[in-house]
């Protein structure tokens, strides 16, 4: 029997692939295997085998990290308008303008040398890093704890420092190099060597040392060299912020960029808004949306979103584009039209909003300042919400009047000057003049607590917001950057009527 399976199983059709699958390729091809073993190649030297694979040195393996983010232009790679500010003569302006701004804000008793020191911000595990801006504003460095020396002297030569936290007090010499043209600065040294090169470059001069001390160990170190060379520490960070507030006609088109799409993005976000959407996917959709745009992400902020009584939504979002911001605030309704209150109230910071902007224009005004204009905005709100009968008509004393009508207010503060950053608006900085050149964000809002028995019931609960960034020209006219999205009571109703997204551009009046 089993002769006989031996004599009739190779007769069928495909028995040699079938028993491949079981049996070892050498048993059933014996007469292959001379044809499938090839013999060692030969051995070469180590040298010529480097040589053959062309190995390429550190550096420029360095440079080839494209995950790795090093600068703000490193973002801008799948752009195809592109709009990068930080380019060497840009950065260049900007450190010249901030050591002009120090030389003439004290005295020169003590000589013409400035040290600036800028720390970067520190990486914090588990969220995204994100550079200081008043780091970035000098050096377009996007690595964490790195911490950059200005040295101007009595020549008025500027020479720049660059110092990275290494593990080694040496550098390689080729990576040195590398990073300086990557940051434009003049050199880089490890974090460890700090000490030595402030007591080296300050020993022998009277330097005017400008820091911002916080509780680091680099905060620590700069004070114990101040204290051994007797130098007094000034903090910068007001003067640096006055001088950012002043924008340049590269950071004008980069803040432009990004305005446009912050607006279109929440314009069409408006127009698609289903009310099965929660505040969670709003706030992805907005980031998609940016990101479509170019924007880089994270954004400067995650997207605030509330859903109002009434079946409203206010939404304040933001983007960032080449590190610059742009952002605004709205408010529509998920229905398409506004309730009599909401509209009402949406309407009174449309007009509040127009009569500030000609305040701002107005060369004669008695509104200078964004404390000023703070204080004329709630002025104005006061009269509206009298007219509304929310607020009593016999508070005469302008101070009682503007602590009263505080509650019905959002925000501590008007104004405030964008940028890198947003919210470049310290104390002093608000009382500085409005000045043209300057991008502010005018954030209005009005609210009607739910216990204001004095407002008619329909209003009480009511809350509306309404942020613009805005750009003051050389001739004082307002340039509206977040035009790109209606905002208009009429037309916010149209856009979610229609569903349409192109619109016209609202205009300030």
């Amino acid at each position: 029997m089993l002769s006989v399976m031996l004599r009739v199983i190779p007769k069928f059709k495909g028995f040699r692939a079938w028993a491949s699958m079981l049996l070892p390729q050498s048993q059933i091809c014996n007469d292959n295997v001379s044809g499938i073993l090839q013999p060692a190649p030969p051995t070469i030297d180590a040298s010529d085998f480097v040589r053959e694979m062309q190995a390429l040195p550190l550096p420029v393996l360095r440079q080839q990290q494209v995950a790795t983010k090093w600068t703000t232009g490193d973002y801008l790679m799948g752009d195809p308008q592109r709009v990068e500010v930080m380019v060497p003569k840009e950065i260049n302006l900007h450190r010249w303008r901030v050591m002009d701004r120090l030389d003439h804000n004290k005295d020169r008793r003590r000589g013409n040398t400035h040290a600036v020191i800028v720390a970067g911000a520190q990486a914090i595990p588990g969220y995204p890093f994100r550079q200081s801006a008043e780091f970035l504003y000098v050096c377009d460095c996007l690595l964490p704890g790195v911490v950059l020396l200005l040295m101007r002297n009595r020549q008025l030569e500027l020479r720049t420092i660059l110092f990275q936290p290494l593990e080694k007090e040496e550098m390689d010499p080729a990576l040195a190099k590398l990073a300086c043209q990557r940051f434009n600065v003049d050199e880089v040294l490890s974090m460890l060597s700090l000490r030595k090169t402030l007591y080296q470059r300050l020993q022998h001069v009277t330097a005017k040392l400008w820091y911002t001390p916080d509780n680091s160990p680099v905060s620590q170190a700069i004070k114990d060299v101040a204290d051994e060379l007797k130098l007094p520490i000034d903090c910068p960070r007001h003067l640096m912020q006055h001088v950012r507030s002043f924008k340049t006609k590269r950071e004008l088109v980069a803040i432009r960029r990004a305005n446009s799409i912050a607006a279109q993005s929440l314009q069409e976000l408006m127009a698609e808004h289903d009310a099965q959407h929660d505040d969670r996917q709003l706030g992805l959709m907005f980031a998609h949306k940016c990101r479509e745009r170019h924007a880089h992400l994270p954004l400067p902020y995650e997207p605030r979103l509330a859903p109002g009584i009434g079946n409203v939504w206010l939404m304040d979002a933001s983007c960032q584009y080449a590190g610059y911001y742009g952002g605004l605030a709205r408010y529509w309704s998920v229905c398409g039209r506004f309730k009599p209150p909401q509209k009402m109230l949406y309407n009174m910071l449309v007009e509040m909003r127009s009569k500030l902007c000609f305040l701002i224009r107005t060369s004669n005004s008695v509104v200078r300042t964004p404390r000023e204009l703070h204080a004329a905005y709630l002025i104005l709100l006061a009269e509206q919400l009298q007219e509304l009968r929310v607020l009593p008509t016999n508070l005469i004393r302008q101070s009682d009047m503007l602590k009263a009508v505080a509650r019905f207010n959002c925000f501590s503060t008007l104004v405030r000057h964008v940028g890198l950053d947003y919210g470049e608006s310290s104390d002093q900085l608000l009382n500085y003049h409005l000045m043209p050149g300057n991008v502010i964000s005018m954030q209005l809002s009005i609210y009607i607590p739910n216990d204001c028995l004095q407002a008619y019931p329909e209003f009480r609960g009511v809350l509306s917001i309404l942020n613009d960034c805005i750009h003051i020209t050389d001739s004082r006219e307002l340039e509206l950057l977040t035009g790109d999205c209606v905002s208009k009571s009429r037309d916010v109703e149209e856009l979610r009527c229609s569903r349409k997204r192109p619109f016209p551009k609202s205009m300030v009046n």
